[in-house]
């Protein structure tokens, strides 16, 4: 068990508290907004790269009204601290908008979704030479309609966008769900593509995108005509044809209200799939998480089924997953522990060299409180080489239940180094 310790931050600057407990030295750094507020929720949505980290506070209340939202963008200087670069929030942002529930962050762009503003949208942010950051685009359905929850998901991966509407009723039927496909083509976002599934499905609810292949999750889709397990899409980039469906991602032991592609993350030929109402023997709704990869055929099969070794009743294991290399996170963010409900976890899982799957590590908060719900939202560093100097992997696990001094559920988010993969 790894328990993070407490940073602090002085004018949106983090300083760091290292610690060591035998778990092969990892570090923990704790981000927080520097105008942090009641029920701000900063940490619901995050995402890293090398050394910049963008986080949504859905719950922030801005200058356009209550819980119109907004994402905070920190960096890493070359000191190690991190600061607070930039406030993102949408130039024409409402109350109730919620922006930041979802974030995307590839490079110096940045994309935040406000799926609650409307029938929802997108906004893509770009970071000038001089530092300052500046909206460049809102992202909009074409045939989005109010409720279809337009930017619950976003994804974002060089010249290629996408935004889930799991609520978007025009397929086969209510509910069933939309992936809208964008591509920068010159300066400009142009939709070139629309994903549906059937009635019920909620596909993407979760999306992900890596290079020319991409995953949407369908946690509500039908094994059988009355069996809703939960299923995940995938597709592949073709110039002709666009986005391929190549293929539909089912576990072995896949039951009903599993909810399997709840969420996704994606790295190359293998796949991480979270179903947090998987039922563990004796406990309900324990969760779980699946790993698939790709053999040089081009069919994808199931390696491993991830579960906590310390399964609790609605522990949300599986809302959240990242992946790395042999490296995963699984999220349980309502998970009970000893600090109390929902206080929340976050485990590592790493693959050895007989290609399982085993625990590696559990994280708590060393001063964890009931409703922090630590793991609603993690990520890891995928920039290959950005955290090189590092000399481990760093990932971001958010607690946006997490009170502040004055603020409560104010939310903050912990940036851990992790130790190589053994």
């Amino acid at each position: 068990m790894s328990l993070l310790g407490v940073g602090s931050v002085i004018c949106g600057v983090v300083s760091f508290s290292v610690a060591s407990d035998g778990l092969g030295g990892e570090r923990r750094f704790e981000l927080v907004a520097p105008d942090a507020a009641a029920h701000d929720a900063f940490g619901a949505a995050v995402a890293l790269d090398s050394a910049r980290a963008l986080l949504g506070a859905p719950g922030r209340d801005g200058a356009a009204g209550a819980d119109s939202g907004g994402a905070y963008v920190f960096e890493r200087t070359p000191s190690g601290t991190w600061v607070c670069a930039a406030v993102l929030v949408p130039s024409d942002a409402h109350p109730g908008a919620r922006a930041g529930e979802a974030v995307a962050l590839d490079g110096q762009r940045a994309l935040v979704g406000a799926p609650h503003l409307g029938k929802g949208f997108a906004y893509v942010f770009e970071r000038l030479p001089a530092g300052a950051w500046v909206e460049t685009q809102t992202i909009v359905g074409f045939d989005a309609q109010p409720g279809d929850l337009f930017g619950a998901a976003v994804a974002l991966d060089g010249e290629m966008l996408w935004c889930g509407a799991p609520f978007n009723d025009h397929g086969a039927g209510p509910d069933c769900g939309m992936v809208y496909d964008y591509r920068l083509i010159g300066a400009s976002w142009v939709h070139i593509q629309e994903t549906q599934s059937y009635a019920g499905d909620r596909l993407g609810s979760a999306v992900a995108i890596d290079g020319l292949r991409g995953l949407a999750g369908a946690p509500e889709a039908k094994l059988t005509w009355n069996q809703r397990t939960g299923r995940v899409l995938v597709l592949e980039w073709d110039p002709v044809e666009l986005w391929k469906h190549t293929a539909w991602l089912v576990p072995a032991g896949a039951e009903v209200s599993d909810r399997f592609g709840d969420a996704v993350a994606l790295e190359g030929a293998r796949i991480l799939a979270g179903a947090p109402g998987h039922d563990a023997p004796g406990v309900t709704d324990a969760g779980a998480a699946y790993v698939f990869e790709r053999s040089d055929d081009g069919e994808w099969s199931e390696r491993a089924a991830l579960v906590a070794r310390d399964p609790t009743n609605a522990a949300g294991f599986g809302r959240a997953v990242a992946l790395q290399g042999e490296r995963a996170l699984v999220g349980a963010a309502r998970a009970a522990n000893p600090f109390g409900v929902s206080a929340g976890a976050v485990y590592a899982f790493d693959r050895a060299v007989d290609g399982m799957w085993r625990e590696s590590a559990k994280f708590m908060l060393l001063d964890g409180r009931v409703g922090d719900r630590l793991g609603a939202a993690i990520a890891i560093d995928r920039s290959r080489g950005g955290t090189a100097a590092l000399a481990g992997t760093l990932a971001l696990l958010g607690a946006p239940g997490r009170t502040r001094p004055g603020a409560e559920q104010a939310g903050s988010a912990w940036l851990v180094l992790l130790s190589a993969a053994k």
